[in-house]
This record gives structure tokens, C-alpha cells and sequence, in this order.
């Protein structure tokens, strides 16, 4: 079986471990990015965890997880000892199954969720000098950049491209969203190898409710409830 790691971040993801491990049954490594202000006493009932502190570079954490995702598995390498990585977000997100099909699809290309809408407030990045990437994306999919997996090389070059532009962003780089607009460039605009996969593998809809099969719960709206409703 190919290594899996399992990267992420969040203020408490007690949820999200204790899921992982029990409901999942996920016994892989896990990644986590921790800030000053994160609960870490979770973290020390798990042997599987690789922990990399940081401080905030930029204001908005989504964007600055990338920045520390890319300097801890692309400069640091510890990517390297993996074949697939899974990106997601923590304080959110709770496991409901087996994540082995999901592996098995993003052995060669990224997996990722779409949401059925457009996220229009993208154009200004567009008018910024990079009006070709709009064009190419406005009429698609929203893609939800909350949960991503893919072979090691593909994810590198995703968190390079993320890394390397937003510093090029000023301003921009704290403006919410901007990091799931440039994920939506690379699978739209540079065509990275990719998939979409069921919304069972990262359900994100915003609702109040969820069918039992899906597997990646991910909702700000119930998450703290950690309970499934039958529709």
C-alpha cells in the first residue's frame, strides 16, 4: 500500500483526530500546522503526528496554511517520504467512513469537490492583470479547495504555484478567498491532472442536514453539534 500523509490545522481538532482514528480508521501520519493561539494538548495522544509550529505571515489562515504547507513539504521535504497527500482543513471537518477509496482515487491525479455555484466575487483578482485566469474559470464549477488529494508531485506543484503568487499579491494576500481562487486557476486555467469527486468525499453545502453515506463532513454550521441527520 502507498504512504498516506494527512495535512491540516486548526485551533482544536479534537473532532476532527478523534473521528480520523476511530471512525476512519486512518492509522497514517497526520501533519499538523499549529499557531500560538491553537489547542495543542489534543496532538499528545496521537504517536503519528508531525507537528510544525508557526507564526502568521499573512492575516487570513487559509491563505497562510499554504505558505506553511509548501515550506514544510516542498523546502523541508518531509512530502518526500509520501506517494499521496491529502490537504483539509481541521476545525470544521469530521470523518462519518473508510477513506480507502478515496486514496485509491488520487493515486494519479488531484480529487477534489465542487459546490454548484460561481464565486463572482473572484473578478476583481481578474482585473488585476489576470483577466485570461477569469475567463476560464467564470462559467465553472466552483471548486472547494477545504479538502484536496493527490500524488506528491501534483500537490507540490500546487503548493508552489499557491506560495510563489500570493507573495506577488501585496494587498491581495488578505483579501478571503484568494487562495481558493488560485486552487480553481490550476485545475481550470493550467489543467493540472485532476478529478471531481463525489461531494460524500467533502461535504460542504452549508446545510443543516446530511445523508449517513457521506464520508468528509465539512460544515461551520453543524460541526460543533458532531451529530448526522438522516434527510
Amino acid at each position: 500500500m502507498s504512504s498516506i500523509l494527512i495535512v491540516t490545522t486548526g485551533k482544536d481538532l479534537t473532532k476532527f483526530l478523534d473521528t480520523l482514528t476511530s471512525t476512519a480508521k486512518y492509522t497514517g501520519d497526520i501533519l499538523v500546522v499549529t499557531y500560538p493561539d491553537d489547542n495543542t494538548e489534543i496532538l499528545k495522544q496521537y504517536k503519528n503526528i508531525i507537528r510544525v509550529d508557526t507564526t502568521k505571515v499573512y492575516s487570513q489562515i487559509p491563505h497562510d496554511r499554504f505558505r506553511v504547507f509548501y515550506e514544510a513539504l516542498v523546502e523541508r521535504h518531509i512530502g518526500s517520504m509520501y506517494d499521496t497527500i491529502m490537504c483539509i482543513d481541521g476545525d470544521d471537518v469530521w470523518f462519518n467512513g473508510n477513506l480507502e477509496e478515496l486514496f485509491e482515487l488520487a493515486k494519479d491525479k488531484i480529487c477534489y469537490v465542487t459546490e454548484n455555484k460561481i464565486n463572482n466575487n473572484w473578478h476583481p483578482y481578474a482585473d488585476d492583470g489576470n483577466i485570461e485566469y477569469w475567463d476560464d474559470i467564470k462559467d465553472k464549477p466552483f471548486i472547494n479547495c477545504g479538502m484536496f488529494i493527490g500524488p506528491r508531485e501534483l500537490i507540490f506543484q500546487i503548493l508552489e504555484y499557491m506560495y510563489k503568487y500570493m507573495k506577488t499579491m501585496k494587498e491581495k494576500q488578505n483579501v478571503f478567498g484568494i487562495d481558493t481562487y488560485l486552487f480553481n486557476c490550476m485545475v481550470y486555467y493550467y489543467n493540472i491532472p485532476s478529478r471531481e469527486v463525489h461531494e460524500k468525499w467533502n461535504t460542504s453545502k452549508y446545510k443543516n442536514k446530511y445523508k449517513r453515506s457521506h464520508i468528509i463532513i465539512h460544515c461551520i454550521t453543524t460541526v460543533i453539534k458532531g451529530e448526522l441527520i438522516d434527510e
